[in-house]
Parts: C-alpha cells; structure tokens; sequence
C-alpha cells in the first residue's frame, strides 16, 4: 500500500460530495469523523487514523488512491445501504413550522404567543425588554 501524504490526497482531486462521501463512508464503518461537512479537518484526520491503523495501512491521516479504493470496497454494502435509507429525506422535503404571533406589547416589547396562554417576551430585541425577560425589572 502506499503511503498518504498531503501530495496523494491533492492529486485524488477530491470535491467537496467526494469528501463528503469519504467522511460519512468512514462514520458508517465506525470511525467517528465529528461530522460529515465535506472538510477534512482535525475529526476527519484522527477517523482517517484509526481506519488506516485498523486495516494494517500506513498511519499518515492522509488518504492515498490505493487506499480510497480500499476504503471505497469495504464500505461498499454499507454506504449503499445508508443511500438507500436516506433517499426519501433530501433537502427538497419540506419542514412545515407552526407560525406564532408576535406582537408589541403595552411596554413595547416584542411579544410571542406560544401554545399556552403565557406570553414571552422575544429574546435580543433590546437591553431593556433582554432586563425584564430575566425578571430584573
């Protein structure tokens, strides 16, 4: 196998879906990347790590082409899988929310009507509603 360094990782010419795909290919063999963001960073480096040590591969956190090869077939039934089950949840699935009323209450405050009858000052509008929201006032 060969060894990765920053130069084999560069000439794989990886896009941000490939390395999105390399992370979460790593979080479904168990190797936690601390998030799927298509960043190589620190989380994706030390999970890179453990899979390399694992698999009696070079320790570098540096990907090499024989190595995604071999990253790619053991993950393989995994990663499809996950595609699979993950299908019906893309970003064209609407969340529906509940809108709430605001209004301006007699002190000027901003308002929200939650679900019960309390009412809630909204957070961030001003010093002076931020003082009584906290019950200074």
């Amino acid at each position: 196998m060969t060894e990765g360094t920053i130069l084999t990782e560069t000439a794989l010419e990886l896009d941000r879906t490939g390395r999105i795909s390399v992370q979460r290919r790593l979080n479904l063999l168990g190797h936690d990347t601390r998030g799927v963001d298509g960043v190589f960073g620190p989380g994706t480096r030390a999970g890179l790590t453990q899979w390399q040590y694992k698999n009696g591969l070079p320790v570098t956190g540096y990907l090499a082409a024989d190595q995604l090869a071999v990253l790619n077939t053991t993950s393989e039934t995994l990663y499809v899988n996950w595609l699979a089950a993950n299908a019906n949840s893309s970003s064209t699935t609407k969340k529906t929310t509940k809108k709430r009323k605001v209004y301006r209450g007699r002190d000027g405050c901003l308002r929200r009507k939650p679900g019960n009858a309390r009412q809630t000052i909204i957070k961030g509008q001003s010093r002076f509603c931020n003082r009584r929201r906290a019950g200074k006032i």
